[in-house]
């Protein structure tokens, strides 16, 4: 393996043909990274100039699960047990 990656470093600190300037090189040792980011503008300018269908102007959360009404109704179910259960053991004493 070190043997491979010895060739290969061989071959881009290379001297033939064209120079590659200092700054070049650490750039392509970090293209992952500025390609990610590179993509990331450009998918963020693109979706400004050209929106797709349906998005938003502001962005609203809207609970499409009914999580909320789940919650209220489980509450007030909660709360007139816990009354019943008030009213029966005053009632008993």
């Amino acid at each position: 393996m070190s043997l491979c990656l010895y060739f290969a470093c061989d071959a881009y600190n290379s001297t033939a043909g064209t120079p590659v300037p200092t700054a070049a090189a650490h750039i392509f040792d970090l293209s992952f990274f500025t390609g990610f980011g590179v993509s990331a503008i450009a998918y963020y300018v693109l979706n400004r100039i050209f929106p797709p269908p349906g998005a938003a102007d502001k962005f609203e959360e809207i609970d499409v699960s009914g999580y909320e009404e789940r919650m209220t109704s489980s509450d007030e179910d909660t709360n007139s047990k816990d009354d019943n259960i008030g009213k029966e053991s005053s009632s008993a004493v």
